[in-house]
């Protein structure tokens, strides 16, 4: 009996010792907290109610970028803006393409025999619209800025408080003098990405190019062969859904405001950034239409001559670039701080007495875009000196002549180098056209000279 009695009050006392383990255990955040800052009295911390602030900057997405800020973990996909492969024979042809140009060329009057339309096949094409000969260049919308936007949500230093966080937030961006937002496609915070979903899209582009075949030496009908052959190239895009820890919404609205709204989860405290892709329309009154030039030809031959300037072909495009002004915007936060009045020594909530305080801090005008960043750069040639002269181009098909703009220092540097070294005698050929200052109105320019070329330099600006 002494025996069992002695085992019962072991077993007794292990049970009570086991159950003691399972207990759950209160751990301490601090026996007691003094929150202290300069030029206010010290006082617990449980008496300090944080305050937030918000800031915002931007970055460029780079063309054709279609990823997520690197916590959304989306791959990168090739970009929309490359143009398809130039059809410089059938080898390159789309399969319907191909199988109509075979269909044609094996018309007995341009493929007597197999040997032939072989031959022809495999011939080279070229286009028949010259680099000089486009009537309507296609207008290169430059007034959509690409930008990742980082909103960061921050506690103020001097009002800070160990065991209070942010459980709800709200930032509005409202740009100003006639920008807006025009979409969004990804959104990422510490804890969470949001985008489309977990979907599939396919873009195909679309180009026609009139192109004329001549038949190889040795065919039995020496003829040509005309069509417009179409090409495509295709991008596809995957949006990976993830879960999330807070909840994110962004909202763009028909005014052109954007509106970031977060809630977080148990223990979530706000306070970080928020990183959103978006889209921002500059205005078209913010904005004009610039000609752009480029040579496509080399000024130099296979063997390093300076190639004569006759000889040179020049493309126009057209930009609709907006005005690199400083692009501002209003910006508003509204925040909820979990203020815990009494329970804060400890990390377990349920002892927590706590008061929900919602607070609107007043709107404040912040940087959206440098205007450096607004507009991308062209350079010109122009004379030297403070007062400089810009280099003007008189087209044969256009009623006027146009600023010589550039779209990169490279391209401007290189036909500086040709006119100075490669053609000083006669710099005031570029292929059909004429260089010149316009000192006779925009009708017609003043050609220029050998005596004007060693006075010329490149700036990056243009009129």
């Amino acid at each position: 009996m002494v025996r069992g009695s002695t085992q019962a009050l072991w077993l007794a006392a292990g049970m009570t010792l086991l159950g003691g383990c399972n207990q759950a255990q209160v751990v301490g955040r601090y026996r007691s907290a003094v929150c202290e800052s300069p030029g206010v009295a010290p006082e617990p911390c449980n008496q300090v109610i944080p305050d937030a602030d918000v800031s915002i900057v931007t970055i460029p997405t780079s063309a054709g970028s279609t990823s997520a800020p690197p916590a959304a973990g989306n791959a990168a996909a090739p970009s929309a803006n490359s143009a398809p492969a130039p059809l410089t024979s059938a080898t390159n042809f789309p399969d319907r393409a191909l199988a109509e140009y075979i269909r044609v060329l094996a018309d007995p009057r341009l493929s007597a025999k197999a040997a032939a339309l072989r031959q022809n096949i495999a011939a080279s094409l070229k286009s028949d619209a010259t680099d000089e000969a486009a009537a309507s260049p296609a207008v290169d919308d430059q007034t959509v800025l690409h930008r990742t936007l980082t909103v960061t949500v921050s506690k103020d230093p001097l009002r800070f408080n160990p065991a209070d966080r942010i459980e709800a937030a709200e930032v509005a961006i409202e740009p100003l003098n006639g920008a807006k937002f025009t979409a969004w496609d990804t959104a990422a915070t510490l804890y969470t990405s949001i985008n489309a979903g977990s979907i599939q899209l396919t873009q195909a582009r679309n180009t026609g190019q009139s192109l004329t075949v001549g038949t190889p030496t040795g065919a039995s009908v020496a003829a040509s062969l005309g069509l417009t052959a179409s090409q495509a190239n295709t991008r596809v895009e995957t949006f990976n859904a993830t879960s999330q820890v807070d909840n994110l919404t962004v909202s763009v609205f028909p005014d052109g405001h954007m509106r970031i709204r977060r809630q977080g989860g148990v223990g979530i405290d706000l306070t970080g950034n928020t990183i959103v892709k978006m889209d921002l329309r500059v205005p078209d009154t913010a904005a004009s239409y610039i000609s752009l030039f480029s040579v496509s030809s080399n000024y130099q031959d296979g063997k390093g001559q300076w190639v004569a300037p006759a000889s040179l072909k020049w493309k126009e495009s057209v930009a609709h670039r907006p005005i690199a002004d400083d692009l501002l915007a209003d910006v508003s936060l509204i925040y909820t701080i979990r203020h815990i009045v009494q329970g804060d020594d400890t990390v377990e909530e349920k002892d927590d007495v706590v008061r929900e305080i919602t607070m609107k801090n007043p709107s404040q005008r912040l940087l959206l875009v440098p205007g450096a960043q607004v507009a991308a750069p062209v350079y010109s040639i122009w004379t030297k000196g403070r007062d400089g002269t810009v280099v003007y181009i008189s087209r044969p098909t256009a009623t006027q002549a146009a600023p010589f703009c550039l779209g990169s220092y490279d391209a401007a540097q290189s036909l500086l180098a040709y006119l100075q070294h490669g053609n000083p005698t006669r710099p005031q050929v570029l292929g059909s056209a004429t260089l010149g200052f316009s000192h006779l109105g925009p009708g017609a320019i003043t050609p220029l000279t050998p005596a004007n070329v060693a006075d010329l330099t490149v700036r990056p600006a243009c009129p």
